[in-house]
C-alpha cells in the first residue's frame, strides 16, 4: 500500500511539474527574436497557434484552461497515440524521469534528485525548441547545486562522510571547483574554438549549465560528463544531420549528468 502510494503521489507531482515545464517551455518560444528551430507545435497546441510574441503564451495559457479557441475539423483525421503523447510531451517526460529516477535514489536525496531532474527537463526542451538556454533556470539550477552542497555540509559534519546506504554527499569544495572548472573550461575551449574557426561553437548557457552540473555532481565526474555529451551529441548529428543544422548540446549535457547523478 504505502508502494502504491509514493507512485501515486509521484505520478501527480510529475504531471504537475510538467505542466509547468510545458509554460515555461511555452514563454520561451513565444519570446521576441526566438531563433527558428521549429520542432513542431507548441506543447498541447495546434500548428495555427504557433505565432511568435507573447500572444502566443497568452493563447498557451488560454488552452490551459480549456478556453474553446480554435475547433477541430470534424473531418480531420484522429490524432493517434503518438501524437496525442507528444502534444503532452513535458508531462509525459516528466512523469517518466521521475518514475526512472525514484529507485535509483535514496530517501536522503529524493527531494534534490526530483528538483535535480526537473531543472534539466525543462532546461533541454527548451534547448530542444529554441537552440536556448535561459539564464532563469540555467543560474538558479547551479547556485542551488552550491547550497545543496553547503547545506549538506553544515548539516552532517565532515565532508564526504556517509549519509546512508548508497549515497555519499557532494562536498562544499567539490561542489566550488565542480562549478569552477566546468564552466571556467568550457568557457576556455569555446573561446579557442572561436579564435581558431572564427565563430562560437557553443552557446553561453550551455557554459552555465555545465558550471551548475559540475556545482551538483562535483569537479572529479566532469571528464565522465563531457565524454558522455559528446558522445550523445554525436549519435544525435548521425541520426538527424540531415534534418538538424544546428545541434542543441544542452539536452546531450542534461542526459549524461543525469545518468551520472542517478547511477550507482
Amino acid at each position: 500500500m504505502m508502494a502504491t502510494a509514493y507512485i501515486t503521489c509521484l505520478l501527480l507531482y510529475g504531471a504537475m511539474m510538467g505542466h509547468l515545464t510545458r509554460l515555461i517551455l511555452g514563454r520561451a518560444r513565444a519570446q521576441p527574436g526566438c531563433p527558428a528551430a521549429w520542432r513542431g507545435d507548441l506543447p498541447g497546441a495546434g500548428g495555427a497557434w504557433a505565432g511568435s510574441g507573447l500572444g502566443a503564451f497568452h493563447r498557451l495559457r488560454a488552452h490551459g484552461r480549456k478556453a474553446p479557441i480554435l475547433s477541430r475539423d470534424p473531418r480531420a483525421a484522429p490524432m493517434s497515440l503518438s501524437q496525442r503523447l507528444w502534444r503532452r510531451r513535458c508531462e509525459v517526460s516528466c512523469v517518466l524521469a521521475f518514475l526512472a529516477a525514484f529507485p535509483g535514489l535514496p530517501a536522503e536525496r529524493l527531494v534534490s534528485g526530483l528538483l535535480f531532474s526537473w531543472f534539466l527537463l525543462t532546461l533541454s526542451w527548451i534547448d530542444y525548441h529554441t537552440l536556448r538556454l535561459p539564464d532563469r533556470i540555467t543560474l538558479p539550477f547551479l547556485l542551488l547545486g552550491i547550497a545543496c552542497s553547503l547545506i549538506s555540509s553544515a548539516w552532517h559534519g565532515a565532508p564526504g562522510q556517509p549519509i546512508g546506504e548508497g549515497y555519499a554527499m557532494v562536498p562544499a569544495h567539490d561542489s566550488l571547483l565542480g562549478a569552477l572548472c566546468g564552466g571556467g573550461g568550457l568557457w576556455l575551449l569555446n573561446g579557442l574554438f572561436g579564435w581558431l574557426k572564427g565563430y562560437a561553437g557553443l552557446g553561453g548557457g550551455d557554459i552555465k549549465l555545465l558550471a551548475g552540473l559540475g556545482a551538483w555532481l562535483g569537479w572529479q565526474v566532469l571528464p565522465l560528463l563531457c565524454a558522455g555529451a559528446a558522445l550523445t551529441g554525436l549519435a544525435w548529428w548521425l541520426l538527424r544531420r540531415a534534418a538538424d543544422k544546428e545541434i542543441p548540446f544542452g539536452p546531450c549535457l542534461s542526459l549524461a549528468g543525469w545518468m551520472i547523478y542517478i547511477g550507482p
